[in-house]
């Protein structure tokens, strides 16, 4: 990798950064503008999704959002307290286009009448979305709890209230925010893909330049903290510890992550759960201004109980006491397991990281450590921000930035300091390796690779799908395992894929096999009790999905309407390793003996098509169809097509609302395109008849796509072909198809047709007729 930065005659600031190896392009401005800086609450929010209409040079299908989901590519946006940010990702080749768009929008939106009233519309849809949302709620509470500014107070959403239906004083309002703040000398454009530096050097001067010359002036935002403690009802059971830190370093907060978030044996997390006090830890930056930062250290814990928060809080102090004592060569470790992290990210999401969140350290020197040394000093501080929430707990109606809450602030109380041990790592655990067992090679299906490093794919229970409870049972059983392996170098993941549980290392081949030989004790070593354990969590995050927003639980039902017969336990494993020789194959295969039933992968039977209706607690109506098809060309150009003119269709013409999505689809065993739509307004029978009404739309839309578009479209397609090995293992359970060399028209439109007659599964939030 390689970074560049100047700053532009116009005070454009440009980063650039040449990864040779990405297959992937992609570009970020942020602007020194949020919702901090409005005169209306909620107009940055407005903004932001004006900006992604019409501007003077790119126009309906040619703006970015169309282009990029043509593209194949992926995009958004984020208003945060006091700056905002527009990114996307594309094949490498398609950059400069983008960059175009993306430019174009910034200097010469048209912020028309029309889409701001329908761009009001769509977030006052959003902020009802939102009202139930716990991370939502959470975030809203704790900053009743700021001293200041004034301006972190203030609703910032935005919703049909607080935009009013004066649409020329609106419009005036947007026009005069962004001619203040969205000037060159208040933006940075950010560049990140396989590209010379003096080729993105060259990029971003062409584009840059067009961004109009100026810097606004913004006051200093300083957030200070009131020293409280929060009592929130709430769906979801968490302590929320939350520091102001003053002249902070992002790289430090990424390391401070890199270690809360460490599984290992001895580690916060790993006590924390020995305990049964907490199942998860996460640091957010909550609140970012010029000049401090809210960082929150948010834990999930079992039971949201008084005594349960004093001793997770108790134990974390004593954590952030033994770390401040620790030699430098275990911030070292830690470091290089956050940038080996950070690397394997996408191009969008590191310059997401680098710029809204943190990034990881370029190395551990003096003045890094002295800025560490403060960030632990001030997050032992005594004026601090507490909340606790959960569902058992009461509190008075409270209005927070306009979401209707349940809470009580209370003073904060002292926590006595815990007694406790916790163990650092500061070097590569011993890679010495046992003999392999004596048993017969597994059917390991085995592609060889160039390069050191290997993967293992392990998939249990082939022909059935795991259950959420057997998988979550698995996750709880090997996380600590996780943890110590990560230290060795390599990295254990069991995680549902395309609603698929699945189990994988990956790292050098010698330090796989230590993991190994640990592996297979520790899953013939699983009884009842342990399967049985995984019912908890599943359970919670079931609950979660209900009281969440109504799509995602949709989503996450889908998977066990197409596996209704999923296991609890798995009692057959097969799987496949990329990378290696043939010693190092029939090394793993051996290890791998012990474990029961294996053999090559069969696709799992297909069931039939069913209509199930999701509970929620949500108020919208949601919908989901998926219809299954093949993997191969035909239906994926199709999908590509439609997701564009779906949008524009349904969310930008006849304003269904904030959840208006299509797309192909992978989800247990399955492919197909996926419609999935949310409505504040809408009945169910219209949101499926808007489905209907748009597969008709299309199919004279279809037949205007001429071959060499078609061509366009499968390049694109092509582009974003390169898959990781856990999907190329999917791939070959499915019995993926090749793709086709060569799709024509005729070939498109038939496939629409035959796409039309599909019954296709049918979830909704409400029962289906």
């Amino acid at each position: 990798m390689q970074r560049a930065s100047e700053r532009l005659a116009n005070g454009l600031r440009i980063e650039l950064i040449s990864t040779p190896a990405a297959q992937q392009a992609a570009a970020l401005i942020s602007v020194e503008c949020g919702s901090f800086h409005e005169p209306i609450p909620g107009l940055a929010h407005l903004l932001e999704h004006l900006l992604f209409a019409d501007s003077t040079h790119f126009r309906q299908q040619q703006r970015l959002m169309p282009w990029v989901q043509g593209q194949q590519g992926q995009l958004n946006a984020s208003t945060h307290a006091c700056r905002s940010a527009f990114f996307f990702e594309v094949a490498a080749d398609q950059l400069e286009a983008g960059v175009a768009r993306l430019t174009d929008m910034m200097a010469h939106p048209l912020l028309q009448q029309s889409d701001i009233r329908r761009e009001a519309q769509v977030i006052d849809a959003e902020c009802q979305l939102l009202q139930k949302e716990s991370r939502t709620q959470a975030a809203a509470a704790l900053t009743s709890m700021l001293a200041a500014p004034a301006e972190a107070q203030r609703f910032q959403v935005g919703n049909a209230a607080t935009f009013g239906d004066d649409l020329p004083a609106l419009q005036a309002a947007l026009r005069q925010l962004h001619q203040r703040y969205y000037v060159a000398g208040n933006m940075t454009l950010w560049l990140q893909g396989p590209h010379s530096l003096e080729t993105l050097r060259q990029l971003a001067q062409r584009y840059g330049t067009l961004l109009p010359a100026g810097q606004a002036e913004t006051p200093p935002l300083c957030l200070q903290a009131s020293g409280a403690s929060q009592r929130l009802r709430s769906a979801s059971s968490a302590l929320r510890l939350g520091w102001i830190v003053a002249d902070a370093d992002a790289t430090t907060f990424s390391l401070l992550r890199q270690m809360i978030v460490d599984e290992a044996s001895g580690s916060l997390l790993a006590q924390l759960r020995d305990r049964q006090l907490c199942q998860a830890i996460a640091l957010d930056l909550t609140i970012v201004t010029p000049q401090t930062t809210l960082i929150v250290v948010d834990f999930s814990l079992l039971n949201a109980t008084d005594d349960a928060a004093t001793q997770v809080e108790s134990l974390f102090y004593r954590w952030v006491q033994q770390l401040m004592q620790q030699p430098d060569a275990v911030l070292q470790h830690y470091a290089v397991l956050d940038r080996t992290v950070f690397s394997a990210l996408s191009p969008l999401r590191q310059l997401r990281a680098r710029v809204l969140d943190c990034a990881p350290p370029a190395s551990i020197d003096e003045a890094f450590l002295t800025r560490w040394q403060a960030l632990l000093h001030q997050c032992q501080a005594a004026s601090h921000l507490r909340q606790l929430s959960g569902e058992n707990i009461t509190g008075a109606p409270t209005l927070c930035q306009g979401f209707a809450l349940s809470l009580t602030t209370l003073p904060l109380s002292a926590v006595p300091m815990a007694d406790a041990h916790f163990v650092f790592f500061s070097a590569p655990q011993n890679r010495a390796t046992t003999e392999a067992p004596g048993g017969v090679p597994v059917a390991l299906a085995h592609q060889p690779q160039n390069g050191e490093e290997v993967t293992l794919v392990l998939h249990p229970a082939p022909e059935t799908g795991l259950a959420n409870c057997g998988g979550e049972a698995l996750r709880m059983a090997l996380r600590t395992l996780a943890g110590d392996a990560r230290h060795a170098g390599v990295n254990l993941c069991i995680e549902p894929e395309q609603g698929v549980w699945l189990l994988s290392l990956h790292g050098q081949g010698d330090a796989l096999l230590p993991v190994l030989d640990v592996l297979s004790v520790r899953l013939l070593a699983m009884q009842e009790p342990h399967w049985q354990a995984g019912r908890a969590p599943a359970g919670l995050a079931a609950r979660q999905a209900h009281d969440g927003i109504a799509i995602r639980a949709l989503l996450a039902a889908l998977p066990e309407a197409l596996q209704p017969q999923a296991a609890d336990v798995p009692d057959s494993w097969s799987g496949m390793l990329v990378g290696g020789d043939a010693s190092l194959h029939q090394a793993i295969a051996r290890r791998l003996s012990p474990l029961p039933g294996w053999h090559h992968p069969v696709h799992p039977a297909r069931h039939a098509a069913v209509a199930r209706a999701v509970a929620t607690s949500s108020r919208d109506r949601a919908i989901l169809l998926f219809c299954p098809v093949p993997a191969s060309a035909r239906w994926q150009l199709l999908a590509q097509i439609y997701e564009p003119h779906f949008f524009q269709q349904l969310r930008v013409e006849r304003q269904v609302g904030y959840v208006v999505s299509c797309r192909f689809h992978y989800c247990a065993g399955e492919s197909g395109i996926l419609f999935a739509l949310q409505s504040p307004n809408w009945e169910y029978a219209a949101l499926w008849q808007a489905i209907e009404d748009f597969l008709h739309a299309m199919t004279p839309l279809l037949g205007e796509v001429n071959a060499q578009q078609l061509d366009e479209h499968y390049q694109a397609l092509m582009a974003r072909a390169e898959e990781s090995v856990r999907l190329r293992w999917l791939a070959a359970w499915r019995g993926d198809v090749e793709r086709e060399n060569r799709v024509t028209p005729d070939d498109l439109l038939a496939a629409h047709r035959q796409l039309q007659q599909l019954t296709g599964w049918r979830l909704s939030n409400q029962p289906v007729a």
